[in-house]
């Protein structure tokens, strides 16, 4: 039988292939060159780790000298802020009602550290610009205060005291009604500051919201019994309810706490005057005067109560040293022009009326003084004019009635005059000057028997 041809053996395919002794391991040199190269892929590695490393850490640390740099900015820009708050008076100076400062070199001194500040550290913007704000308002420049204060409240994402400087400027242009809103907030941010709620009770009483204004006065006592300056909004707002007594107690203890201040005194000396206790009323403006001559403010309340004791020399005195303080003191202007009028320098007080109005054309006492020296000028329309705008912001200005009728008179409206001497009288029955243009124009239009009666009450009211 023959033997079948076995094929070539082959390995076993399940059986783990075992390398030759030429294939099991490298020759002594290939392996020491394999371990050299090794070594070298190593240390390459360590050593791009080590210089990543160490380029991470210098970053940190770079980054955190940083930190500390800008850290040590801030930290020196807040102390020039500081110093320029100080520069400029600090936290009296946002209480007071004055705006208007002479220390011109103070002013700059706090401009300059507050645009130093905030370069260093532009965090610090708010603050510089809240700064800056409260020097252009010392400079009397209220509109650019504003206009600084509303800027910082965007800048520091309406803080309290960015609030309570823009309600105090617009304070001082007369809006009272947005000032109270600004203060509203500031006084829901920071409910027991004192300055924003003097400045809410003062806000009050120029809207003449008295009864308010008592009681946010008396919330900041209740928090402060020394706060001079709350006693005389308190005392202010007394005096606007009619408690007139009670007022000039209130201004009195004000002076006790601060004796160097002018406020209570002039005050005092509105309150006196209006009650017609014009000796004192004079005492306490001069007092004033004596005590902040730098102050327009207790010149101007001089020069109306020597008006009003009939001295219009020493008044246009008192009028001029206001105005050499603040040129565009309005109402100064238009006291100066009452006190040219008694001197019967009617050029001159027609220009001081007209001055006042160029600055406050709202000002209804200055229309009036206007229509008073046009008449005198025998510019009789024009001062009819004068009278009736006077009149539409002032209807309860008696004097205004009484030179409508005079201007009327002149012109021979004689029936027209008789109402404007009625209307004033309705307001004023015992007012001299009225009953003696009454009793003229009845002359003329005949009516003898109202004539006489019209002559003898102005007799009586004369003795």
């Amino acid at each position: 039988m023959a033997r079948s041809k076995r094929s070539p053996s082959r390995p076993n395919a399940s059986a783990p292939v075992v390398p030759s002794n030429a294939e099991r391991a490298p020759p002594p040199r290939d392996r020491l060159e394999l371990g050299l190269k090794l070594v070298t892929a190593i240390t390459a590695v360590v050593g791009a780790t080590l210089g990543l490393l160490g380029f991470l850490g210098s970053q940190r640390l770079s980054e955190e000298s940083r930190a500390q740099r800008a850290t040590v900015d801030c930290l020196a820009a807040e102390s020039q802020l500081d110093r320029a708050w100080d520069a400029l008076g600090g936290a009296p100076l946002v209480r007071t009602i004055q705006r208007y400062t002479s220390d011109v070199r103070r002013l700059e001194e706090a401009t300059a550290l507050t645009r130093d500040a905030e370069l260093r550290c532009p965090d610090v913007r708010g603050r510089a610009l809240r700064i800056r704000a409260h020097v252009l308002r010392a400079q009397g420049r209220s509109s650019d205060a504003l206009a600084a204060f509303l800027e910082a409240l965007k800048a520091s994402h309406g803080d309290a005291w960015s609030e309570l400087g823009a309600g105090i400027a617009l304070s001082d242009l007369g809006r009272y009604e947005e000032a109270l809103a600004a203060l509203e907030r500031a006084g829901t941010a920071e409910p027991r500051d004192t300055a924003i709620q003097l400045w809410r009770g003062n806000v009050l009483a120029a809207l003449g919201r008295h009864g308010e204004a008592l009681a946010a006065l008396e919330r900041v006592l209740g928090l402060d019994p020394r706060d001079a300056l709350a006693h005389a909004g308190r005392a202010n707002a007394l005096a606007g309810l009619g408690r007139d007594g009670e007022a000039l107690a209130a201004f009195a203890r004000c002076a006790e706490l601060d004796p160097r201040s002018a406020k209570p005194h002039h005050d005092r000396g509105i309150v006196l005057r209006r009650l017609g206790r014009l000796e004192e009323g004079l005492r306490e403006f001069e007092t004033a005067c004596a005590l902040e001559p730098a102050n327009a403010l207790p010149h101007h309340g001089l020069g109306n109560v020597l008006v009003d004791l009939d001295r219009p020399r020493e008044a246009l005195a008192a009028y001029d040293a206001a105005l050499a303080l603040d040129p565009a003191f309005a109402l100064a202007h238009a006291g100066r022009g009452t006190a040219l009028a008694i001197l019967e320098r009617w050029p001159e007080s027609l220009a001081a009326c007209e001055r006042a109005l160029a600055l406050d054309p709202g000002d209804a006492h200055a229309h009036n003084g206007r229509g008073n020296a046009l008449r005198s000028l025998a510019r009789n329309e024009e001062a009819l004019a004068a009278y009736d705008r006077a009149l539409e912001l002032d209807a309860r200005l008696v004097q205004a009635h009484v030179g409508r009728g005079y201007a009327l008179g002149v012109l021979a409206r004689l029936e027209e005059a008789l109402a404007a001497y009625d209307r004033a009288l309705a307001l004023e029955p015992e007012l001299l000057t009225a009953h003696v243009g009454r009793s003229i124009a009845l002359h003329v239009l005949g009516r003898e028997d109202e004539a006489r009666a019209a002559e003898e009450t102005a007799r009586r009211l004369r003795r």
